[in-house]
């Protein structure tokens, strides 16, 4: 078929993506953390590490997936794909809950309608968006942990791939591309701001996002062979990475730039560094990054929420010296929760791919 490219010779992992997912995944916790606290906001744009970890995984997942697809079929893929968000995410949406619960139990009025929020958590357990009105948490599609809207449109669009989209070739793949960055772009002027998703309101605007993001992470695995190897300007890749997200808040014309333009130049750039063995401090930061994108918001609440008590911390820098614990337990689940139980549900319900399976960040 047109455009698809030939197999993998090599099996391995593009390191750097690990490290570059880890970066990102401190960057929206930096994000977050100034939100909730009043704490200095060292990355304004780290919001835009949902951007960016749509772009890895269309490029990861098209590296692990392009090849066995054939193979398998839109249930065991998407089975595959469940097996590996779940059981973090519905951790994080317990969390989440027991935080907005303590937080009623200490200000009930702050908390809004603990009843009300059980009841969306009970949808959101398996990534389905609350679809109850009511109160300003009714306008969020998960009241209890906000940031986990993603993984709701990371499902809408690996299924699109795997069932539809994996046919198509460069030029169908390039165009739908170019649509979804048009929707995007007139989402953006529409609504002043790119940093959408996460309620009713705007879901259009984070379904445009994962659309143009994943797809666009295909597309580049796809062109791939284009590039030329650099290890200089893989690190370069790293650097921009974090100068994006510390960037501070501006225009929305500046946001869409960084989301058409800039995250997508850091992908194609970090992946000039070959797959090869992995580091393994890119080997852990890899490790720690979905846990963390999951967990540091209960965290943050609970931390809001004994702030309520004592004002007189909101706004310190010392708020700051939550996130090395917040860090250290992301590790600690990815290594006695998440593999346990992901190696549990590979023993009764196996999913064998074919044999041309590579080893990838993020599979």
């Amino acid at each position: 078929m047109e455009g698809m490219a030939a197999p993998v010779a090599y099996v391995g992992r593009y390191d750097l993506l690990d490290a570059l997912r880890g970066i990102a995944a401190l960057g929206v916790a930096s994000y977050q953390l100034g939100r909730c606290t009043g704490a200095p906001i060292w990355m304004p744009h780290g919001w835009l590490a949902a951007d960016f970890f749509f772009l890895l995984s269309g490029f990861v997942l098209a590296h692990a997936y392009s090849e066995r697809l054939p193979g398998l079929s839109p249930f065991q893929f998407m089975l595959l794909r469940a097996r590996r968000l779940l059981p973090l995410s519905m951790l994080g949406v317990v969390a989440g809950a027991l935080a907005r619960v303590l937080r009623w139990w200490s200000d009930p009025p702050a908390a809004g309608s603990v009843t009300h929020l059980l009841g969306a958590n009970g949808f959101n357990l398996l990534l389905v968006p609350n679809p109850l009105p009511g109160g300003a948490a009714g306008q969020w599609l998960f009241p209890g942990n906000v940031v986990l809207w993603s993984l709701t449109f990371e499902i809408l669009v690996n299924l699109l791939w795997a069932t539809i989209m994996i046919r198509a070739g460069r030029l169908l793949l390039g165009g739908f591309v170019l649509s979804a960055a048009l929707l995007l772009a007139s989402i953006a002027q529409r609504h002043g701001s790119l940093d959408l998703g996460y309620d009713w309101q705007a879901a259009g605007g984070g379904l445009a996002r994962a659309l143009f993001g994943f797809f666009l992470g295909v597309l580049l695995w796809r062109l791939r062979p284009l590039m030329v190897p650099s290890r200089t300007m893989s690190w370069v890749a790293a650097v921009s990475l974090v100068a994006v997200l510390s960037l501070p808040a501006t225009h929305w014309q500046v946001d869409l730039m960084m989301v058409l333009v800039a995250l997508p130049a850091i992908l194609w750039l970090s992946i000039g560094l070959e797959p090869r063995r992995q580091q393994p401090m890119f080997r852990w930061l890899g490790e720690t990054s979905y846990p963390l994108y999951v967990i540091h918001m209960p965290i943050m609440g609970i931390v809001e929420t004994w702030l309520r008590h004592h004002p007189g911390w909101r706004g310190s820098l010392w708020v700051d010296a939550v996130v090395p614990p917040i860090v250290l337990l992301a590790w600690l689940l990815c290594r006695c929760y998440e593999r346990p139980i992901r190696r549990l549900l590979q023993r009764r319900h196996p999913v064998h791919p074919p044999p041309t399976a590579v080893a990838v960040a993020g599979d």
